[in-house]
């Protein structure tokens, strides 16, 4: 059985490859693929063309929430929100934070037009690594509420590439974009 952690890794590879499988895109296809040690292996391959007909269902959805950091709770205002990103985007090329505790390390930097994020924990072997297309971010930051058909278009106009990967000493979790029909290595 995974661990907690490596469960809740897998939703954070699940939701950050979420947008992936909105979009329309000129035979491009999201590959989710599982692979539990001791238990259960998945691959989904999906051609983005097929959910161009559920866009129209999400025009009107809402995403709320808040922001954790270490157990303190503020709720997003999309104006600080994309302040922050604009810094970013607008910023150098380099190492934008680095966090190390307790055998755990996250580092987040921007390096030719993708935000990265990395997550390493010396001692269970996991890790995280998630990559953030900065076209993709404007574009869900650029419309009054968050823009997920932008978002979705972006992605489509980047094309191929890597999003997520978790893995712990056991169990991984990759989810990518291409145009192979079959999920590869």
């Amino acid at each position: 059985m995974p661990s907690r952690t490596f469960r809740a890794l897998l939703m954070i590879a699940l939701l950050a490859g979420a947008p992936a499988v909105a979009a329309t895109g000129d035979g491009l296809w999201l590959h989710v693929r599982v692979d539990e040690a001791h238990g259960a292996k998945m691959t989904v391959n999906l051609p983005l063309a097929l959910f161009e007909s559920a866009l129209p269902l999400l025009a009107n959805a809402r995403v709320r929430g808040h922001l954790d950091f270490d157990h303190h709770h503020f709720r997003h205002d999309m104006e600080d929100l994309r302040a922050v990103w604009r810094a970013v985007r607008n910023g150098p090329d380099m190492n934008f934070v680095t966090i190390e505790d307790h055998g755990e390390t996250v580092k987040v930097w921007k390096k030719r037009g993708t935000v990265f994020i990395e997550v390493r924990d010396r001692y269970d072997d996991e890790r995280v690594d998630v990559r953030l297309p900065v076209a993709v971010v404007d574009a869900f930051l650029a419309g009054e509420r968050f823009d997920l058909r932008a978002a979705v278009q972006a992605l489509v106009d980047r094309g191929s590439g890597e999003l997520v990967e978790v893995r712990d000493h056991e169990d991984r979790v990759r989810v990518w974009v291409d145009r192979m029909a079959e999920a590869g290595e």
